[in-house]
């Protein structure tokens, strides 16, 4: 099932997400949109905190093997703050993955109003992630 979800959270923080990589998605519109990943390459704004095979394949990051038995995070560098993301993201029925704000050592929601400032971490647990976007742009 594909679907677009948009939510702006109390925190400030809002994800605009396609799920599956339909053909309809719509691309952010406006200015001040900061692309955080370039279609070829894990740019050095990425940081990799645990064991994944994180990798790009086809246009999209992608982890499919995690050789810890924590989770594997690929984080920003920087924190952010009061913005609004847009994911483009596929995951197996399997997986236990996803995009979050990172608070120490914690991942939190992006929806949660508690954890309003840190790095954007895309995490995998188990099955297959892929992400094809993932931009911000400040609210």
């Amino acid at each position: 099932m594909s679907k677009q979800l948009r939510i702006l959270a109390p925190s400030l923080f809002s994800i605009a997400t396609v799920i599956g990589f339909p053909s309809w998605a719509v691309e952010p519109s406006g200015s001040g949109w900061q692309s955080l990943f370039d279609g070829e390459t894990i740019g050095s704004e990425w940081e990799q905190v645990g064991e994944s095979n994180w990798r790009v394949e086809d246009g999209a990051i992608v982890a499919d093997e995690r050789s810890s038995e924590t989770p594997a995070h690929l984080r920003t560098k920087a924190s952010y703050k009061d913005v609004e993301v847009y994911a483009e993201f596929w995951a197996s029925d399997d997986a236990n993955s996803g995009i979050f704000l990172l608070n120490g050592e914690k991942t939190v929601e992006l929806t949660d109003d508690t954890y309003t400032e840190g790095p954007l971490t895309l995490q995998h647990a188990t099955g297959v992630i892929k992400f094809r976007k993932v931009a911000i742009r400040p609210l």
